[in-house]
């Protein structure tokens, strides 16, 4: 299953399919390992007591904080339940953040790689201001399109991969979410009133290449995250373009950044708020 024609509200696979909770809890790990194995970045320290996250998958992020901070009360949210065995200060609830939420308030709101995830913005992030507690923070991480390249010769007509991520906008475009949402945050939550809102510019190199080890691991992971995704797109492609079209797109891109992700340095910018 790709784009998820069972419940049009999952972008992808549900984080509870085999296949996508190997691709998520990868996808943490090259989250961590991005932000030097850290699980955040907003300033939370040991007296946070309430903790929120947003579109949990398979709740390994509120596992992993609910151990960090045993005397927090971390809940992960998803509209599907996580099957992870979890410690007894964490609560897994089923349920559609663009609705209501029956829930109260929090010291810290945590979401990443929701930008197809949430149809109206300002409505999601004004939800989120709702739920905060005073002095409270929110932290968002998501992919800030367009992709990239370090190497200057490389263009949308010789590279299928910058033409893929420039296909991506149109299809997600048609279906009402928002690619480039990675990139707007920091005006929607100003917009909100939020104080002390920050930008900080991350890249996931697309293969072993890099300035440091670190990066270079940073590099294969994301290689393999993204090459575990790509077949899911084809129906969001197909909304601009044929099926045959949109697969054959597909299977170039794949072996574009297999064969040149390291000499034309591919990469995917990240942006945390």
């Amino acid at each position: 299953m790709s784009v998820n024609e069972t419940d049009p509200k999952y972008a992808l696979r549900k984080p509870d399919e085999d296949v996508e909770v190997n691709r998520l809890n990868l996808q943490h790990r090259l989250i961590c390992l991005t932000q030097g194995d850290r699980l955040y970045t907003s300033p939370v320290n040991s007296q946070v007591k309430s903790v929120l996250d947003l579109g949990c998958g398979t709740g390994i992020w509120a596992v992993d904080f609910a151990k960090l901070f045993p005397s927090a009360h971390v809940t992960g949210m998803d509209l599907t339940k996580p099957k992870t065995a979890a410690p007894s200060n964490v609560k897994f609830v089923e349920g559609d953040f663009e609705q209501d939420w029956p829930l109260g308030s929090f010291d810290f709101i945590y979401g990443r790689m929701l930008n197809v995830s949430v149809g109206d913005w300002p409505l999601f992030l004004s939800r989120c201001f709702e739920h905060l507690n005073p002095n409270g923070w929110i932290e968002f991480l998501d992919i800030a399109v367009p992709y990239g390249a370090e190497d200057s010769q490389a263009s949308k007509s010789s590279s299928a991969f910058l033409r893929f991520g420039e296909a991506m906008f149109k299809g997600w475009e048609v279906l009402g979410r928002d690619f480039q949402a990675g990139s707007k945050y920091v005006q929607r939550l100003r917009d909100l009133g939020l104080q002390d809102v920050t930008e900080t510019m991350l890249r996931w190199p697309l293969g072993p290449w890099g300035d440091t080890d670190e990066e270079r691991r940073v590099g294969q992971l994301s290689l393999q995250n993204f090459k575990m995704l790509l077949p899911d797109f084809v129906p969001v492609l197909a909304h601009t373009m044929s099926q045959e079209e949109a697969r054959k797109l597909v299977e170039d891109t794949f072996q574009d950044v297999e064969e040149n992700g390291v000499a034309r340095r591919y990469y995917e910018p990240i942006k945390v708020h």
